[in-house]
């Protein structure tokens, strides 16, 4: 797990459950804001790792994105979440592996397969120039990431 998704995820557990530092943690990290739309807000890092707010009546999530290996993602965000100071209490159900991280708040890590289907042809050019730029992925990566801290509102 790259150091600024591990420090992503450290902001998203230390500004909840308001969440009112957030935006100037993650983009002390690198993150830039992407998209606002007032009850949801992106952030983007230039290695393609995002954060989302998404802030309901009954909850607030806080995720952040990224590319690799489930089991390996996982052993890392239980190996950091106990760094942090919270118990190894891990916990699978029918959506993946689940942590309780403080009252009404529970850290999840869940997948979304990446497409797979061949992309239309681009300059191989320009392919190399945004692969270089960040601006499109290189291949070798089939899922992406998510650790997502539910918080329950009152």
């Amino acid at each position: 797990m790259a150091p600024e998704v591990a420090r992503a995820i450290q902001a998203c557990i230390a500004t909840a459950p308001g969440f009112g530092e957030l935006r100037d943690e993650v983009e002390a990290l690198g993150f830039f804001e992407t998209a606002n739309y007032g009850s949801e807000i992106r952030w983007t890092h230039a290695e393609g790792h995002e954060v989302f707010l998404q802030i309901a009546d009954t909850r607030t999530v806080c995720s952040v994105w990224f590319d690799g290996e489930y089991q390996t993602a996982v052993s890392e965000l239980g190996d950091l979440l106990v760094e942090w100071g919270y118990p190894p209490n891990s916990h699978p159900d029918q959506l993946g592996m689940a942590w309780m991280v403080g009252e009404g708040k529970q850290m999840r890590l869940v997948v979304r397969e990446k497409d797979t289907k061949p992309k239309p042809a681009v300059d191989p050019g320009f392919r190399r120039l945004a692969e270089n730029l960040q601006l499109v992925k290189k291949q070798g990566y089939e899922q992406r990431l998510g650790a997502a801290l539910f918080v329950q509102r009152d």
